[in-house]
This record gives structure tokens, C-alpha cells and sequence, in this order.
């Protein structure tokens, strides 16, 4: 996510900290954090547990489909294949990257949502972000996994892929007005570094 943030509210001053699963739910009822679709089963004592969404997208460049491999351009808007993951899964291959997607839509107007990969998940090797775990207060919409894996392993659309915790802010709120917002926010969604370019001439 970008880092353009609108000031909204002060904090209380009270030290940053991990909601409990309890916290969460009371975030939820005063509607400070949304979770769509919300199941209460997927609550745990420290996080909620996000599904893995049926899209996926893959850098035409790097894929099977292209007629020899090109490098990714950070200047640049590099396409991508999009499909979708069938009945069967799909086969992880360790020699690729997937972008991916959560079911769930989050949102916070408090607090920062963080998401890492659930332990039986990164038992198998899988890897289900880059360094991109870390969301900010205002953003909305469906996370976008970026996938790896060490071994070929087969995943599944629907399946727990990963939990969400949300941490409080210490010091002034802000809220997220970066690059990743409305349709930019659903599905699997490719890099963006080439509007950073843009803006910084």
C-alpha cells in the first residue's frame, strides 16, 4: 500500500498493542473494524483467520504463456494472466510467484491490520506475502497475497491461508488515501510501483 495518509484523530496516548479476539469483536460491534464476510469461528485469542479467494494473477512476462521471460520493470505497469482456481486447487510451483487474494474484506478506521500466514500453512513452506503484510488505518478491501512456495504444494480456494491481527496507534491517526483503493482493492492486485515514479517528478 502507498503511504499518502489523511490526518483524522488523536490517539489516547495508550502504548501500541495486539487486540485480543474479545477486543476484536468489540471493534467490530462499535464499527471500528468491518470484516466481510465475518464468521465468529474464524476468531482467535489474538487474530481473525482469512480464506484464500478464487483469483489469481500471474506477470505475463514471467508466466508459462509468454514466449520467453522478460524482467519485471518497477517503472512500469507489467501485465498480467488472470485466472481462477477450480475444484481441484492449484499446484503451487516453487520456481513461480502468485498473486493471490483473501476472501475478506477488512477495514479500520482505528487500528492497523497486519497479516501473516496461519503456522500449519507456513508448515507446508508456503509463503503467502513479500514483505507486504502491513496494512494502514482506512484502508478497505481484500488483501493481496503475494504467493511462494519452496516445495510443490496444492492449495485451495476457500481454505484458511492466513490471519489478520490488529494493532493500536500510538500517536495521531491517520487514514490511508494510497493507490490501493476501490477496485484497486479487490481480487489480486499487480504492483503499482510505476505510479510512485509518476508522482515523484
Amino acid at each position: 500500500m502507498a503511504s499518502r495518509l489523511a490526518s483524522t484523530a488523536m490517539a489516547k496516548g495508550e502504548p501500541m498493542s495486539i487486540l485480543s479476539g474479545p477486543a476484536i469483536n468489540k471493534a467490530i460491534a462499535e464499527w471500528h473494524i468491518r470484516i466481510d464476510p465475518f464468521n465468529p469461528r474464524q476468531l482467535n485469542p489474538n487474530s481473525y483467520d482469512v480464506r484464500l479467494g478464487d483469483e489469481v494473477r500471474e506477470y505475463l512476462a514471467l508466466s508459462r504463456m509468454a514466449n520467453g521471460a522478460r524482467p519485471l520493470d518497477a517503472k512500469l505497469a507489467n501485465p498480467t494472466v488472470a485466472f481462477r482456481i477450480h475444484e481441484e486447487g492449484i499446484l503451487l510451483d516453487p520456481t513461480r510467484g502468485y498473486l493471490m487474494h483473501t476472501v475478506e474484506t477488512i477495514w479500520s478506521d482505528r487500528y492497523v491490520p497486519i497479516i501473516d500466514g496461519k503456522s500449519s500453512v507456513g508448515r507446508l513452506f508456503v509463503s503467502v506475502h513479500q514483505t507486504a503484510g502491513y496494512g494502514e488505518t482506512g484502508f478497505g478491501g481484500q488483501f493481496t497475497l503475494e504467493v511462494t512456495c519452496v516445495y510443490p504444494v496444492r492449495l485451495y480456494a476457500g481454505m484458511r491461508i492466513g490471519q489478520v491481527r490488529f494493532e493500536t496507534v500510538e500517536g495521531e491517526i491517520q487514514q490511508y488515501e494510497g493507490h490501493y483503493r476501490g477496485t484497486q482493492a479487490k481480487g489480486a492486485v499487480a504492483s503499482m510501483t510505476w505510479k510512485q515514479f509518476e508522482e515523484d517528478r
